[in-house]
């Protein structure tokens, strides 16, 4: 499947197992840190229309290895206002993969200082969802 831009009022969400990654103030920066092996992107699932069960599910089955312990949502279009370190802004596009709402925030700075500037931003965004 070739990525597709979400929509922009579309809900994305950004699924949290770790407890390090938010506490009673919210989601923090960590959550929004992209991981070494992929370092300009981030893993969210577009969440719109569905019920929280279903949200739930699909974090849950993301990761069998891990329990899910909180979720960050945010607007698509929030995200897409966030400056890239080329002059541009993040992207959310939705690949498919492993599962159809699968999508990746694209764009990311790739020096750690900026990175953590963006993943801040991106935190002060998110509305937390405890498990």
């Amino acid at each position: 499947m070739a990525e597709i831009p979400a929509n922009l009022d579309a809900q994305a969400s950004r699924y949290i197992y770790s407890n390090n990654d938010f506490s009673s103030n919210g989601v923090k920066p960590s959550a929004f840190v992209p991981p070494a092996p992929h370092p300009n992107e981030l893993s969210v699932c577009i969440t719109s229309d569905l019920s929280e069960a279903e949200i739930w599910k699909i974090g849950t089955e993301a990761r069998r290895d891990k329990t899910i312990k909180a979720r960050g949502d945010l607007l698509v279009s929030s995200i897409q206002q966030i400056s890239d370190e080329q002059g541009g802004f993040l992207q959310v596009l939705i690949d498919g993969i492993p599962h159809l709402r699968h999508a990746n925030i694209k764009n990311l700075p790739l020096h750690k200082s900026l990175q953590r500037t963006v993943a801040i931003e991106l935190a002060n965004k998110a509305k937390l969802i405890p498990a």
